[in-house]
């Protein structure tokens, strides 16, 4: 999760910036997540927090550079239209919010 979150802070910028965004679909957000789980299945906690933070923080600094403006302009992914502002509260905040929900229900902490 950590290490999507530049990722997706890219495509947010993509869309506040009007860019030519790629074609993006569910099989190869979980082909995606599957290769990323596999490749960190092994790393530690400490590990898996620094990425997070560091993720977030890259995250974080990218969407304080778009303004207003650029925040309200909207593409087409996976079928719906979607702004920036959207892209951001709904992948970068409330999805992550629900890992974060399923993590602690999982691990009891």
């Amino acid at each position: 999760m950590g290490g999507a979150h530049e990722t997706v802070a890219n495509f947010v910028g993509g869309i506040a910036t009007q860019a030519d965004m790629p074609t993006l679909t569910m099989e190869m957000i979980n082909e995606s997540n599957a290769a990323s789980a596999e490749e960190n299945k092994t790393i530690s906690k400490a590990e898996a927090l620094a990425i997070l933070r560091t993720g977030g923080e890259t995250a974080l600094a990218s969407l304080r550079q778009l303004s207003d403006e650029q925040l309200a302009n909207a593409t087409d992914v996976m079928g719906q239209s979607m702004t920036a502002e959207q892209a951001a509260q709904g992948i970068l905040i409330s999805h992550v919010q629900e890992h974060m929900a399923s993590f602690k229900a999982t691990t009891g902490t």
